[in-house]
């Protein structure tokens, strides 16, 4: 069994006030593993401001699932991997950067009982005190799976509107801004990528069909830049 559980204490990292409890998280997750089976890989994700309830939330999973293992991702995560693995024993890996290729490699050599992790794409663990990591991956985004939309319908009918992401990463290296500190861990020239135009277009159409939505939120972290090339192709997106 995997779960993903997204949820929020405090840290020598980063000091803060909890968002939300991490004991109600736990709770919800116990409930769904009394009607499943003991998981063998939880995911954990989130920003610096959830950071301490995913320690509390990896403390309390490794208490009751000993067997289990514990990772976790998200930009925080990628750019502070070590220091965190070090602090934090009860979470045994960290995914930098994207994480669908390496999660799924991930829970593949967990449900084999591999382990070699020399060729988990963006992985970092300790072995024998030695910190160690793996080369995130560049997705190509338009080989990806359409995102899940089973939530769409609650969230228009509590007045919000649905979100599409036409690019990911950036091209720019702002010191203050981990979007392009992240794409600065991924290969040369993979940092910044676009989805194809007709393949956007095509899932506007469906999210209009299915789901009769009017509006909609286009949440790249960076849809136009200064060149030549992202000018055309948003000239292309606005035809």
């Amino acid at each position: 069994v995997f779960l993903m559980i997204r949820g929020p204490r405090r840290s020598t990292l980063f000091p803060y006030t909890p968002l939300f409890r991490s004991e109600e998280t736990f709770s919800a997750l116990r409930d769904l593993v009394r009607r499943n089976a003991p998981p063998k890989l939880i995911g954990l994700t989130g920003t610096n401001l959830v950071y301490g309830e995913n320690r509390e939330l990896a403390a309390l999973c490794k208490r009751e699932w000993p067997d289990s293992k514990v990772v976790l991702g998200h930009d925080f995560a990628s750019l502070n991997s070590e220091r965190i693995l070090r602090e934090c024993p009860d979470l045994d890996f960290v995914l930098r950067g994207e994480g669908e290729v390496g999660f799924h490699a991930l829970a593949e050599k967990v449900l084999n009982g591999s382990s070699d992790l020399s060729d988990v794409p963006a992985l970092a663990w300790i072995d024998s005190g030695r910190f160690r990591s793996n080369a995130p991956t560049a997705c190509d985004l338009d080989s990806l799976p359409e995102v899940s939309r089973v939530e769409l319908p609650r969230l228009v009918a509590e007045g919000h509107c649905g979100s599409i992401f036409t690019t990911r990463g950036c091209p720019f290296r702002c010191t203050f801004c981990t979007t392009g500190q992240i794409s600065a861990l991924t290969p040369s020239r993979g940092g910044y990528r676009l989805r194809s135009i007709p393949g956007v277009i095509e899932e506007v159409k469906r999210l209009r069909r299915d789901y009769g939505l009017r509006t909609l939120n286009v949440v790249d972290d960076l849809f136009f830049a200064k060149s030549d090339v992202s000018k055309a192709r948003a000239e292309e997106f606005a035809r």
